[in-house]
């Protein structure tokens, strides 16, 4: 009776992992749904990064069907894609759905996605951040250390909702708090410091430079260093 007992005992936890491995892999074969998204914002080049959006850029939110590794046809899926609880109606064959930023850094905008294939329903959610427009000023030297002669400051631009940062986009410098002048055919993202020899050793210099959007008076970001003479 005790080995009845134990057989029984053993029997029933290794018939509950067998069914629950059967569901684990039933639930593994089921479509998954996915939604991705991208801003149509600027960063500079080698930028490695999420690409933000920004109030007044544009957000393009992407869905994919997958199944056992392979990617679904939905050009006859039903889609109704809703931006902060705001549905945009069913739609086709919709799989990529953009619309422009109404929020400000700091918020969210929360997209949804509603879809019907072949009777099944899925569901899946996105909540973007938002960001703003930024500048940073990166040294061309080793060290972040000014030598004498020149040096050369260039003025990084990200998140901003233009096509081209050298169209687009205008520069101000300053050093010590005086406006530096920029010729027209000099490059506004670029600033040539000069130190001159026998400068102090360790002084500071304070560096700074804004930049406007010529599309967007709304979008304009600043940037700031201070940098010690070797």
């Amino acid at each position: 009776m005790k080995i009845g007992v134990l057989s029984i005992k053993y029997i029933l936890p290794i018939g509950l992992a067998l069914a629950l491995f059967s569901i684990a892999m039933a639930q593994a074969n089921e479509p998954v749904l996915i939604l991705s998204w991208s801003a149509d914002t600027n960063v500079p080049s080698g930028y490695e990064g999420k690409t933000l959006p920004v109030l007044d850029s544009t957000i393009t939110a992407s869905a994919d069907l997958i199944e056992r590794d392979k990617f679904l046809d939905l050009s006859s899926a039903e889609f109704i894609w809703s931006v902060d609880g705001d549905a945009y109606g069913i739609r086709l064959g919709a799989q990529t759905f953009s619309f422009p930023v109404r929020q400000a850094r700091g918020a969210n905008h929360w997209v949804r996605l509603e879809m019907t294939l072949r009777g099944q329903a899925y569901e899946q959610d996105l909540f973007i951040p938002i960001s703003s427009p930024q500048l940073v000023i990166a040294a061309q030297t080793p060290d972040s250390l000014l030598r004498a002669g020149k040096n050369t400051l260039n003025a990084l631009a990200y998140f901003f909702s233009v096509d081209s940062k050298e169209r687009d986009l205008a520069f101000s410098w300053q050093v010590d708090g005086e406006n530096v002048p920029v010729a027209d055919n000099e490059k506004q993202d670029e600033l040539i410091l000069e130190i001159p020899e026998g400068a102090e050793s360790g002084s500071e210099i304070a560096i700074s430079v804004s930049g406007q959007s010529g599309l967007n008076a709304l979008e304009f970001a600043s940037g700031d260093i201070v940098m010690r003479i070797k």
